[in-house]
């Protein structure tokens, strides 16, 4: 029904929460018409040195937590 999203910066580290008050947990695993879905996602964050949590939340719904490292001298990221 509804859905909240945030990013944050803790010193080296961005993270993206993303959590929903619905039935998120009938989609998890792959994506319709073949796409990865929160595997693709967890192996994406893996590949930048960072890691994803996806799983239903204790309040109901479902949550999607990615951290992520920030990397001195990309875009924005020294600042």
């Amino acid at each position: 029904a509804s859905a909240s999203v945030s990013v944050d910066r803790h010193r080296d580290t961005l993270v993206v929460s993303i959590t929903d008050d619905g039935l998120g947990s009938r989609h998890a695993g792959g994506g319709p018409a073949g796409g990865a879905g929160i595997t693709g996602m967890q192996e994406r964050a893996l590949v930048l040195g960072g890691e994803l949590v996806a799983e239903p939340d204790p309040a109901g719904g479902f949550r999607v937590v990615a951290r992520l490292p920030v990397h001195p001298g990309l875009s924005g990221a020294n600042r």
